[in-house]
């Protein structure tokens, strides 16, 4: 899950944002972060495994679990940048970009026998 740490409500515009410290505008923040949950459907709980920051991006940003126990992609839209981390959440490589706008999701794929 990607947790924008983003303080929006347009549906609640006088809505009081001092009891969530930390939290960013559309246009500027501090970080954002990747959460991963273990689900227990049995008996409807859920549990925090893992999180670690990740470039703040107010919307358009997404996560993709590369495999299980794998690396982690992750696109922050806002912030016109993507990355890849490893499973303990160390940034394995960053790629920024210029852009008008910003990319809406990013996915890696592996292309094995794409021309076969």
């Amino acid at each position: 899950m990607f947790n924008n740490n983003y303080q929006g409500a347009r549906t609640r515009p006088n809505f009081d944002w001092s009891n969530y410290p930390g939290t960013g505008t559309y246009s500027k923040g501090d970080t954002s972060y990747f959460y991963q949950y273990k689900i227990n459907e049995d008996d409807g709980t859920y549990e925090l495994v893992k999180s670690f920051k990740v470039p703040y991006s107010s919307i358009v940003s997404s996560v993709q679990l590369l495999s299980k126990g794998g690396n982690i992609v992750v696109g922050s839209g806002k912030n016109n940048s993507f990355g890849e981390y490893d499973n303990d959440g160390n940034l394995v490589r960053q790629f920024n970009y210029s852009s008008k706008e910003y990319a809406y999701r990013v996915f890696k794929y592996k292309f094995t026998n794409l021309f076969a």
